[in-house]
């Protein structure tokens, strides 16, 4: 009995098959690819210099509300966060109030 020993050379008929899966019209060239993804990235980038003006807008927006809380705020003579102070202030205005209930 004689034995012959195989060489497998890479897988030449499976490369093959491969090869055979992927008609040439279906292939898409480098240059093709190139262009395709050309107009991806300046659609992208319009994309991208669109949602940037919208923000800004937004902000703008946002800051001229502020700023107009703010200037209300001030002719109200409310302008600034809770400090102790306004907090005593509340309390004063209400202590009376409960002792008058009772």
């Amino acid at each position: 009995m004689q034995v012959v020993a195989r060489q497998w050379s890479g897988g030449g008929r499976w490369r093959r098959k491969r090869r055979r899966r992927f008609p040439a019209a279906a292939r898409v060239t480098h240059e093709c690819a190139e262009a395709k993804l050309s107009e991806a990235l300046a659609a992208s980038s319009g994309l991208r210099l669109r949602r940037g003006r919208w923000l800004r807008l937004r902000l703008d927006e946002r800051n001229t509300i502020v700023g107009l809380h703010a200037r209300d705020s001030r002719r109200l003579g409310r302008y600034g966060r809770f400090t102790e102070r306004t907090k005593t202030k509340i309390k004063r205005r209400r202590f009376p109030a409960i002792l008058s209930c009772g």
